[in-house]
């Protein structure tokens, strides 16, 4: 095709049926900027040769069959990409690659923007040699096998505004160094194995909208600075081993849509603040060791739209506030041990 088509700048092939590998005379069009193969059912190895489209920009093969034939099972494809050097996206997610992310990763280009090659059957270490890729906006690694920690420098990526790392086997602690990234949104590292306290400077990146850390093994309490986040819109930190009482500054979070604390430890009772969360959709309690009565002041939460506060040691009647509540559209689990 490059061969025929040198003046190519610019191939879009998504949302078809096409099967086959990559062709190899592609690499031809020395002038192809944008290379969209999304969403089709081609296979086999991603040549070395697109190496050689030095001007390409957008390198998009996300939901196809493409795998990793290299004996060392090392994704070397990407070590070929090296050669791009003005690459700002690099979309590889849905692929059977199955192989390891290769150290060399952070001479791809300076200029790549986002990385996602979610669920890709990706089983190495995040190398630390990532942190070259100093603008990167979007990074994400979710539903792979990622092993060992996050790298601390990831404190390079400065214009960071989402990572997902979410259902993969990373250890360790949250390295403080996310407290580096000014910019950041988006924080998705739930259902991983990672331990130990949440950064309290989390609390300064006043950028963070959604935080995902759910189905870990973190402990002790949620940081005090954490609840002045007030233009957080998603929590989840279930399933964890979080202490403590929840505190009245939990009315701090007015944005919030969804906020899901359940399966850990806490004690105490539902401070009455709670009911500032007016904006509120889906509020998951359940699960942890609270007591008291469910605060009247929650009649205030007119979007609730899924309220569990079951298996806890919650006590009394349940308030008449509730009935402020339309029924038909709101799933309430009030259970109790």
């Amino acid at each position: 095709m490059g061969a025929f088509l040198p003046n190519l700048e610019e191939l879009y092939l998504g949302g078809n049926e096409f099967t086959g590998t990559i062709l190899t005379s592609i690499p031809n069009a020395s002038r192809l900027r944008m290379l969209d193969l999304y969403t089709n059912h081609f296979t086999g190895a991603i040549p070395h040769s697109l190496g050689n489209l030095r001007l390409l920009e957008t390198f998009a093969i996300s939901e196809n069959d493409f795998s990793e034939d290299s004996l060392s099972k090392e994704l070397s494809f990407i070590i070929s990409l090296s050669n791009c050097k003005h690459l700002r996206r690099l979309w590889i997610d849905a692929n059977p690659l199955n192989g390891f992310l290769p150290k060399s990763i952070g001479n791809l280009s300076s200029s790549l923007e986002s990385i996602s090659a979610s669920n890709s059957g990706i089983i190495s270490e995040i190398p630390s040699s990532i942190g070259n890729l100093s603008n990167l906006i979007e990074l994400s690694f979710s539903i792979n096998s990622l092993t060992g920690v996050i790298p601390t420098t990831i404190k390079w990526f400065l214009k960071l505004q989402r990572i997902d790392l979410n259902h993969n086997q990373i250890l360790g602690a949250i390295p403080s160094e996310f407290c580096y990234l000014l910019n950041l949104g988006e924080l998705r590292l739930g259902q991983n194995m990672l331990s130990g306290m949440v950064p309290s400077c989390l609390g300064n990146v006043t950028t963070l909208r959604y935080v995902d850390l759910n189905s870990n093994s973190l402990s002790s309490m949620i940081p005090t600075s954490f609840w002045s986040l007030i233009y957080i819109l998603e929590l989840d930190m279930s399933g964890n081993y979080l202490t403590g009482s929840l505190p009245a500054e939990i009315g701090n979070f007015k944005a919030i849509v969804i906020l899901n604390l359940s399966n850990n430890q806490y004690l105490g009772g539902i401070p009455s603040t709670i009911g500032a969360l007016q904006d509120l959709q889906e509020l998951s309690l359940e699960r942890n060791k609270l007591q008291g009565l469910i605060p009247d002041s929650m009649k205030n939460m007119l979007q609730l739209r899924h309220l569990d506060l079951s298996f806890n040691n919650l006590e009394g009647e349940i308030p008449n506030s509730l009935r402020y509540y339309q029924i038909s559209n709101t799933l309430m689990c009030l259970t109790t041990d």
